[in-house]
């Protein structure tokens, strides 16, 4: 009730001009290998990246401590790059996930809910030399910080299993997943094989 209602306000309506702006609307889909394919959830396939702990900490310690960005920024900027060298085009409009709990009405304790919070909001990225996005990013961080060490609760090395029905639609064509795990950055690109072959993805 409260989030309609907040949804509604003046404040969040003079936003609409940022969120609705016309650079959007140009913005064309990603290509495809096969147009005629069904995006489900039981079509996924992963490709996963994996860096040396070596060139992780280059990427923390030397190339975002230089610059004084996260590595956030760093990813979504190489990512950038990549898809337009893919696509062929300057700007990448992508969906960008974050999970969290922002603290939008000070009148309401959210310290004894259970999970986490997703936002997803779409970001445009310009590229000097890219609807509905086609990508959704998601950065988890240092996800081993996130147990603390006295806790009774370790990260299992298991997979937690499916999170929406195979015979669900996926609702984007890339889904790209990072996080850092024994000081070692993993990327996960997640696509449908009945949209884009594996080298596409690889590339």
């Amino acid at each position: 009730m409260r989030l309609a209602e907040y949804a509604q306000s003046i404040e969040l309506e003079r936003e609409q001009i940022y969120w609705l702006a016309t650079e959007r609307d140009w913005v064309l889909p990603l290509p495809v290998d096969y147009p005629d394919g069904s995006n489900s959830v039981a079509s996924a396939e992963t490709v996963s990246v994996t860096l040396s702990r070596e060139q992780t900490q280059i990427l923390q310690e030397e190339i975002a401590a230089t610059y004084r960005v996260q590595l956030e920024d760093v990813l979504l900027a190489t990512l950038g790059q990549a898809f337009s060298k893919w696509t062929a085009k300057e700007s990448l409009l992508i969906d960008l996930e974050g999970n969290g709990r922002d603290v939008i009405f000070d009148d309401i304790d959210l310290s004894r809910t259970v999970g986490w919070f997703t936002n997803i909001y779409p970001v445009m990225l310009e590229i000097d030399e890219a609807k509905q996005s086609g990508v959704l990013f998601l950065y988890l961080g240092n996800y081993e910080q996130t147990v603390p060490e006295s806790s009774l609760f370790t990260l299992s090395p298991k997979s937690n299993g499916l999170s929406r029905s195979l015979r669900g639609q996926r609702s984007h064509l890339i889904e790209i997943n990072a996080l850092i795990v024994d000081n070692q950055l993993k990327v996960d690109f997640i696509y449908s094989q009945n949209v884009h072959r594996r080298e596409t993805v690889e590339i």
